[in-house]
């Protein structure tokens, strides 16, 4: 696919923000020793306080969103 212009410069600012957030919340990949091995996954950071649920809708949409661009780009990789 080719593009007459760089489409990350038609972005507003504040989406190259939020992929920023997004990749500084993701879980980091990482080993787990003890009995807990491969079992409980490294946990990610949260962008506001408090849990999960204290979390903005659109910013749960907003990293699904990337989240399935970066499954289906890593797929795409392995074919």
């Amino acid at each position: 696919m080719q593009f007459e212009s760089n489409p990350a410069r038609d972005l507003a600012s504040v989406w190259l923000e939020i992929v920023a957030l997004w990749r500084t919340c993701r879980p980091q990949p990482g080993i787990i020793r003890g009995m807990a091995a491969g079992y409980i996954p490294s946990a990610p950071v949260l962008p506001e306080a408090g849990g999960v649920l204290d979390q903005g809708a659109w910013l749960h949409h907003a990293m699904d969103v990337l989240d399935m661009a970066e499954t289906q780009r890593r797929n795409e990789r392995l074919k």
